[in-house]
């Protein structure tokens, strides 16, 4: 897989855990509305359910008082009962809803562990991949390098076989060197060819 491709990769494994990331928050944000909405309805109704009995039994007169508080206590009884019943369920519902945004946050962070795991992996990839091909790009100049000194060396020689300075005695090669000529190496043992 060339460099290129890999960066695409990973911007496009960011992109996806970006949107995946968005949607979970708004889901939690939809979750954390609802439970609070149904927490405030069922303490509503709580409320509503008091005021309606307290309302019923203000308004009825003295006279009937007795027989209509034992009537209405029954029924705002299981009334009431019903509406702690509900406020209960919602209640429920709420804390059930609150776990699932827990559950949901949860998974969101390890999403994001595991995507800057992923952009880290890339990362490291794609480094190693660009210190090879620095590493196989330096080694292919110092074997050119290597070659061009070689192929100058055959150029040299060349030219001392045209100009005649260079030729075959018998079985050896032998020099044509200048009289004069300057000694070199460590004993004199070389001398210049003539050019």
């Amino acid at each position: 897989m060339e460099k290129q491709d890999l960066e695409l990769f990973a911007v496009q494994l960011m992109g996806v855990a970006k949107m995946f990331e968005v949607v979970c928050e708004k889901a939690t944000d939809r979750f954390t509305q609802s439970a609070t909405e149904l927490k405030r309805t069922a303490d509503i109704w709580e409320t509503n359910a008091q005021l309606l009995t307290r309302d019923l039994v203000a308004s009825v007169g003295d006279q009937t008082r007795g027989a209509i508080e034992q009537g209405v206590g029954q029924a705002s009884a299981q009334y009431g009962q019903q509406l702690q019943n509900t406020a209960a369920a919602l209640r429920e519902v709420a804390r059930n809803a609150e776990k699932t945004l827990s559950q949901m946050d949860d998974q969101r962070q390890q999403l994001k562990r595991e995507q800057k795991s992923l952009i880290w992996t890339g990362l490291i990839g794609l480094g190693v991949g660009a210190a090879l091909a620095m590493g196989g790009a330096g080694y292919m100049i110092w074997q050119s390098g290597r070659e061009i000194k070689r192929a100058e060396f055959s150029r040299d020689i060349l030219r001392a076989t045209k100009s005649g300075a260079l030729s075959r005695c018998g079985e050896a090669l032998c020099a044509r060197v200048d009289p004069n000529a300057k000694r070199y190496g460590k004993n004199g043992e070389y001398l210049l060819l003539e050019q």
